[in-house]
């Protein structure tokens, strides 16, 4: 595996000139599009990883709870933490959620929440573990979903998510 230096690598805000990239990173329609659109310091960040040029993750991180989410106490909440899988286990995921957590913390924020699905994903799980997130529930418990995006483009369905936390220093 190549090793890559990721102390040139930088979060920031996904912007319009980045979509074409994004697609090409992680196809979602017009998703990409309608994030950056929507996006809003006090509401959610979409936020992309910069490593030299190239867009090697990217990760929503909601301050504010959107209409009809349930547990809207827990905030700010990372959501789709999205790493290529030409990228993973170089420290990129690791690097992103410590980005995360600083942007936390300058708001003030003493935590950050997520939620993942451990049978479906176990390496997020385990990665969360060892970056010192607690789960809030022994078992997974299902989390419906729903949005419409700008195209009228329904996405719906189910999850079976456990709620993580990890208290800030």
């Amino acid at each position: 595996m190549p090793d890559f230096d990721l102390t040139q690598l930088i979060v920031r805000d996904a912007l319009p000139e980045d979509e074409e990239a994004m697609a090409a990173m992680r196809p979602l329609g017009v998703m990409h599009a309608d994030r950056i659109r929507q996006a809003h310091p006090d509401r959610f960040r979409y936020l992309i990883a910069d490593l030299d040029g190239k867009l090697v993750g990217s990760a929503l991180l909601y301050f504010r709870a959107e209409p009809g989410w349930d547990r809207r106490d827990q905030m700010p909440l990372l959501l789709d933490l999205f790493v290529p899988p030409e990228m993973r286990q170089h420290g990129v995921g690791t690097a992103l959620i410590c980005a995360v957590e600083q942007f936390c913390m300058v708001k003030g924020y003493g935590h950050l929440y997520l939620r993942v699905d451990p049978d479906r994903n176990p390496r997020a799980f385990n990665l969360y573990k060892r970056l010192g997130f607690q789960p809030l529930q022994s078992k997974p418990y299902e989390d419906p979903y729903r949005f419409v995006d700008s195209s009228g483009k329904v996405s719906e369905g189910v999850e079976w998510v456990i709620d993580m936390r990890k208290w800030l220093a």
